[in-house]
C-alpha cells in the first residue's frame, strides 16, 4: 500500500493495518457528523468482497451518517453480486470453490437494471446477419449480467470520497475534505474488455503521475489507485472490484480534464436485431498481464 499524508508512506504487502478516522464530517455528504445519526462505516463493505477476504486485511473505517451508509449499502448489494459472477463461459478469475459458492449465493440478489435476479440477468441479443446472397442468418449473443453505469459510478464516487478523506485527514481536529473540482468518470469494463482503447490510453496517460493511494487488499479482491498530475490540478482514479469490474476516471479542474482527448470506443460491426433495429457491435479486447500497469506500485 502506498499513500502520502505529510510524507509518502509505504506498507509492505500482507500487513493487516486497519485505518480508523475520527472524522467530524461525513465523507459521503460533507455535513457535520453531529447533524444526523451516524455509525461506524467500513469503506469497503465486508459483504462487498468474498466472505472472509477482509479478515486480517487492511480496510478504512470512517464515521458516516446512517442515511448515507444505507444508500451505499444498496449500491453494494447488486454491484457486489454482479462483479462476483463468472464470465459467459462459467469461469471465475480464480479456481476457488469458496468463490463459486459466494457468487451462487449472491446471484439471488436483485439486479436493479433489468428487474431480475442477478443469476438470471445475462444480456441476450438476437441478431440478423445479411449475406451477399441476401440470405438471413439469425445469431444469438450472450453477455454477463449488466449493471447501470450510473449506479457503479455512484459507488465508485463514494469510495473515492472516503479515500480522499484518508488523504486529507487532519488527526488533530478530525477535519478532511474532497478534491477541488469535478468528478469525471470515463469508462467501466468487465475483465474481458480491460484492454479496450480507453483503458490502454488511461494507463499510458496516468502511468507517471505521482502516486497518492495505490493498494490491493481483501486478498486481492479490491484495488484502488489515485494519482496526481505532476503540475495540473487533476487526479486520476481507478478501481477494481472482485477481479472482474474496473472503473476509471479523473477528478479535479474541469478545464484541465476536458483538455485531454479520451479516445472513442470504435465499433467493429453493424447488424440488425430481430426487431429490424440497427445495432453496433464492438469486440472486447482482453489485457495481457504483462501490459497491466493500472495498479502498479512503482
Amino acid at each position: 500500500m502506498i499513500f502520502p499524508t505529510e510524507h509518502l508512506q509505504v506498507f509492505p504487502d500482507g500487513i493487516a493495518q486497519t485505518t480508523i478516522l475520527r472524522n467530524i464530517t461525513c465523507p459521503y455528504c460533507g455535513n457535520p457528523i453531529s447533524a444526523q445519526p451516524s455509525n461506524k462505516e467500513h469503506v469497503v463493505g465486508r459483504n462487498f468482497v468474498p466472505k472472509g477476504s477482509l479478515q486480517k486485511s487492511w480496510n478504512l473505517i470512517v464515521q458516516a451518517h446512517v442515511a448515507c451508509n444505507h444508500f451505499k449499502s444498496d449500491l453494494e448489494d447488486d454491484l457486489s453480486a454482479i462483479s462476483l459472477q463468472p464470465d459467459v463461459s462459467g469461469n471465475h478469475s480464480r479456481d476457488d470453490e469458496a468463490l463459486r459458492q459466494e457468487a451462487k449465493r449472491k446471484g439471488r440478489s436483485w439486479n436493479r437494471m433489468v428487474g431480475k435476479r442477478v443469476h438470471e440477468s445475462h444480456t441476450n441479443i438476437d441478431l440478423i446477419l445479411s449475406t451477399e446472397e441476401r440470405a438471413a442468418i439469425k445469431l444469438g449473443i450472450t453477455g454477463p449480467p449488466s449493471t447501470q453505469p450510473d449506479r457503479a459510478f455512484a459507488l465508485a464516487k463514494m469510495h473515492l470520497m472516503a479515500f480522499w478523506y484518508l488523504l486529507t485527514y487532519d488527526g488533530a481536529d478530525g477535519s478532511a475534505g474532497w478534491w477541488p473540482g469535478v468528478y469525471a468518470p470515463i469508462e467501466m469494463a468487465h475483465r474481458s474488455d480491460w484492454g479496450n482503447d480507453r483503458f490502454i490510453w488511461f494507463m499510458r496517460e496516468a502511468r507517471e503521475w505521482e502516486m497518492r493511494l495505490v493498494t490491493s487488499f481483501a486478498n486481492g479482491f479490491y484495488k484502488v489507485a489515485i494519482r496526481k498530475h505532476p503540475s495540473a490540478p487533476i487526479w486520476s482514479w481507478a478501481f477494481e472490484w472482485n477481479e472482474n469490474i474496473r472503473l476509471i476516471g479523473f477528478s479535479g479542474d474541469k478545464e484541465q480534464i476536458q483538455s485531454r482527448t479520451v479516445p472513442p470506443l470504435r465499433h467493429d460491426h453493424e447488424f440488425r436485431n430481430t426487431k429490424n433495429d440497427f445495432l453496433r457491435i464492438r469486440l472486447e479486447k482482453s489485457l495481457e498481464s504483462t501490459s497491466d500497469v493500472l495498479f502498479a506500485m512503482e
